[in-house]
């Protein structure tokens, strides 16, 4: 018995030694231990105890067994979106959890009947509690992808298509289904459902995009369940590279090392709600808004002080600039036509993540209603964020610094081509940064050019993008995230005012010509609301309580300082301005309504011009003193270059969230 005792504890202290080698920073002085792979990998997906929890594994089954027995799944019937229906804020705050109050939402639609629904489910009474016809179309559903490659692969004008082009097998073609954007000039009946379809040479490539089969494209109306346009606009060369890119073997990679649950430098209750350092938040995966954080705030002296109520990505959309036939009408609704949580990726040790960090599991439900776990898919950790303070003192020569840490919560989803990474960090200056990394694949057109065109003369094809490889132009576009934020500075009632400098100019007030002015306007209506950066004014927001003063008598508040945002470049009255008219100013504000959610309205395929602006012109209310939304637009421009190919490095955009009077002192 002794030998085994012995023996079983130089095992561990061999293991605890390669441990405390390999971990990271954080941990460094934690007891650690090798752990089978998902050993520290939690769901998103355990029994509920918030009213913001995102629904448990039984609540979801509960939820698909209604709508089976309401005739709402099967038979046709197919189950596009289920969530967490979140109880509305009473007086500015959400209601304690109540198991007996718990609701499902649901987003179902019929192909053959063109019926298509919100749903309201009660979980407690197993009812239908609602049920709403929706305007406009749902997102994409998976299902539509193997349901629509079946019927093009199978058509006789577009094998021909394919066959003019040299092309005998089908297998080899990569079909890249899209919702219908721009119909303008098609003529498709509008109220069914419709969708697009572009081809790639793919064989056995890793990239799919790298051989477009350009002047070929299908309409498929999924009402009827038929193609009902196959457009052949003449053949161009077919590039002859395939362009692959190495997979990343997640199977053959050991998981990083993680600290033991209780050493962790963060701590993560009921695997929804994260405290660190003085932060608090609760977060879930949404099947559409992919991250949703809740009930943002700092501790202050015991006390805690909220800054948001709820802050997601509202909408994506990604214009490009080509007048085509085959690419005017692309502007992708990425979050209202596809959705993000569902494509979220599983996330790569070292790669996605650091050691020490954690990672969560969610579980969604498919279209036909069962159950999707995904593992890995949110990571949370905390990194080394360089310096926080630094002072020298010349005269006693003493150095006074402190260096930084930053909490990040991470998802990376993946829409077609691109792969887009969301990062919420949060610092111990009290500022929250919020940061969209673009990376994937560009989305490539063929064309008879082969020598750049813009290097000698302006007649040519790629000055709606850049020549990237032999026949093939990746085209210019924009990435516009629009982001709510439900702020709840130190309590439910807000304003919010415009802050920019301007020189004083040369009067007998400013001799010496030195002096700026820092103007302060309040912002009184949703209108007046509509504002846009300006940089050389530094402009910025600040989202304050007129009911909080600090000792010195200012007004507890954050400053949104607005970061790379871009505007639109197409033309005023292009059909992505009347789809997302929302682009035409990067701030909005309004007072918080449980049902406005998206900036481009809840189902803006085949359905434009609705949302924010739709709000705001319709009523124009005061945003003094109210539970405020702040909706803000960051806009990135994507002029390709070579370095961008076969596949994207990382680029980087994003905003910060900074206390402005919020605290007494630097925290």
């Amino acid at each position: 018995m002794i030998f085994l005792l012995i023996g079983a504890m130089a095992l561990k202290i061999w293991h605890l030694g390669w441990a405390m080698v390999l971990l990271s920073i954080s941990c460094s002085n934690a007891k650690v231990a090798q752990k089978p792979e998902n050993s520290f990998s939690y769901s998103l997906a355990s029994v509920s105890n918030h009213a913001l929890d995102p629904l448990s594994e039984q609540e979801l089954q509960t939820a698909v067994t209604i709508l089976k027995t309401a005739g709402y799944l099967g038979d046709g019937w197919y189950l596009q979106t289920l969530s967490n229906a979140e109880p509305e804020k009473i007086d500015g705050v959400y209601p304690a959890y109540d198991a007996a109050s718990r609701k499902a939402y649901a987003v179902v639609l019929h192909h053959a009947r063109n019926e298509r629904y919100e749903l309201l489910v009660d979980l407690a009474s197993g009812a239908i509690a609602k049920k709403t016809p929706i305007k406009g179309q749902p997102p994409v559903m998976d299902v539509e992808y193997g349901i629509v490659e079946t019927a093009i692969k199978n058509h006789p004008e577009w094998q021909q298509a394919m066959t003019a082009r040299g092309i005998i097998n089908w297998d080899d073609v990569y079909v890249d289904t899209w919702g219908p954007g721009d119909l303008t000039g098609v003529n498709v009946d509008t109220a069914h459902r419709i969708l697009r379809s572009s081809f790639y040479l793919q064989e056995d490539s890793s990239n799919p995009y790298a051989r477009p089969i350009e002047g070929v494209a299908t309409i498929y109306d999924a009402t009827i369940g038929q193609i009902v346009k196959v457009i052949d606009m003449g053949i161009q060369p077919i590039s002859k590279n395939k362009r692959s890119f190495p997979y990343n073997k997640m199977v053959d990679k050991p998981r990083a090392l993680d600290c033991l649950p209780d050493q962790f430098p963060f701590i993560v209750k009921d695997n929804h709600e994260v405290h660190w350092k003085n932060w608090r938040f609760k977060f879930q995966l949404h099947p559409r808004e992919g991250l949703v954080l809740y009930e943002v705030g700092l501790m202050e002296n015991g006390r805690f002080r909220p800054i948001l109520d709820r802050a997601s990505l509202s909408e994506m959309v990604v214009p490009y600039s080509d007048p085509g036939t085959n690419w005017y009408w692309r502007a992708a609704f990425d979050e209202g036509d596809y959705g993000l949580g569902i494509y979220a990726n599983p996330l790569v040790p070292d790669v996605h993540y650091p050691p020490g960090g954690q990672v969560f599991d969610a579980t969604f439900v498919d279209n036909e209603g069962n159950l999707d776990k995904r593992a890995n898919v949110v990571a949370i950790y905390e990194r080394s964020a360089g310096l926080l303070w630094s002072h020298w003192n010349a005269d006693a020569k003493h150095m006074y610094a402190r260096s930084s840490k930053e909490l990040v919560v991470s998802v990376v989803f993946t829409i077609g081509n691109y792969d887009y990474g969301l990062n919420w960090i949060f610092k111990e200056n009290g500022a929250i940064s919020v940061q969209a990394i673009l990376t994937g694949i560009l989305l490539t057109k063929g064309h008879q050019q082969n020598e750049c065109g813009r290097c000698k003369t302006l007649n040519r094809a790629d000055q709606f993008g850049m020549l990237i490889d032999q026949n093939l132009i990746a085209t210019a576009h924009q990435h516009f995230f629009n982001f709510r934020l439900d702020f709840a500075v130190d309590g439910p009632k807000n304003s919010i005012a415009e802050i920019a400098l301007d020189s004083a100019g040369e009067d007998m007030a400013n001799p010496y010509g030195n002096v700026f002015l820092i103007n302060e306007l309040q912002l009184k209506t949703e209108k007046e609301a509509l504002r846009n950066p300006d940089g050389r004014r530094a402009k910025h927001w600040w989202i304050y309580n007129p009911n909080q003063k600090s000792e010195l008598g200012h007004y507890a508040g954050y400053m949104l300082d607005p970061g790379e945002a871009g505007g639109y470049f197409g033309a005023p009255d292009s059909m992505v301005l009347k789809a997302a008219p929302f682009l035409n100013h990067a701030l909005h504000v309004t007072e918080y309504r449980p049902e406005e959610m998206h900036a481009a309205g809840d189902f803006p395929s085949q359905n434009e011009g609705e949302g924010l602006p739709t709000w705001v012109n319709a009523r124009n209310e005061s945003i003094v003193n109210k539970d405020l939304v702040v909706w803000y637009t960051l806009g990135v421009t994507h002029l390709p270059v070579l370095e961008d190919w076969p596949i994207m490095p990382r680029h980087q955009a994003g905003f910060t969230l900074k206390p402005m009077n919020f605290l007494n002192e630097a925290p």
